[in-house]
């Protein structure tokens, strides 16, 4: 969540114009800003068409929060009975927006999360990617672009999933996200390794 944090101030104005909201506009006092339409956004070095155009106020700019989230792979909801906008990373998994629920039900979520990290097949990335020549291209909101067979490869649209890391700090993603391109045969050449969440140890699997 860094990369959007430094966003948050130049965008809350923007706010009403990606996302509706009765209780936002009553509660705001008016202002005379100017449309800015000769500015780019651009984010990872691919630039991005918004649907509302920035605005420009007392010499600063103002995005759509809305669309600006959704560029960077977040996903936004509006919550009209608490009347709240909630940015959570698209890669992760059960994130619950109600402050007042339970810790042993967001205990039980962990402890589910953890049992199935520990079940599921993971693989070394450097090690698939550098045999398949998997190259990434771009973000597309909650996919990822990819080109697989090397420079002049077929361009792929996957889903993102979320890598883990041991305490080498070398990276791994699940069986689960390989199989969006690669064959179970074509995989079973790399070593499967199994994931503990609470020790960051990974096991190879015979």
């Amino acid at each position: 969540m860094k990369k959007i944090g430094y966003l948050f101030i130049g965008l809350i104005l923007g706010l009403a114009l990606s996302v509706a909201s009765p209780v936002f506009a009553q509660t705001v006092k008016s202002i005379t800003a100017k449309i800015n339409s000769s500015v780019s956004v651009v984010v990872n070095g691919e630039k991005v068409k918004l649907n509302a155009q920035p605005i420009n106020y007392n010499n600063l700019n103002y995005l759509p929060v809305g669309e600006i989230s959704r560029a960077l792979g977040m996903n936004v909801s509006y919550d009209k009975a608490s009347d709240s906008i909630n940015i959570v990373d698209s890669g992760s998994e059960n994130i619950d927006s109600n402050p007042n629920k339970q810790t042993t039900t967001d205990e039980s979520i962990k402890n589910e999360q953890s049992q199935t990290q520990q079940s599921e097949i993971y693989y070394l990335i450097s090690e698939v990617e550098n045999e398949i020549s998997t190259y990434f291209v771009r973000f597309e909101n909650s996919k990822v672009v990819i080109r697989v067979g090397g420079s002049s490869g077929e361009e792929l649209t996957i889903n993102r999933m979320k890598s883990v890391h041991d305490k080498e700090g070398n990276s791994y993603f699940p069986e689960s996200f390989y199989l969006q391109y690669l064959t179970k045969e074509q995989l079973n050449k790399f070593q499967k390794y199994t994931y503990d969440s609470n020790t960051s140890i990974t096991t190879p699997v015979n």
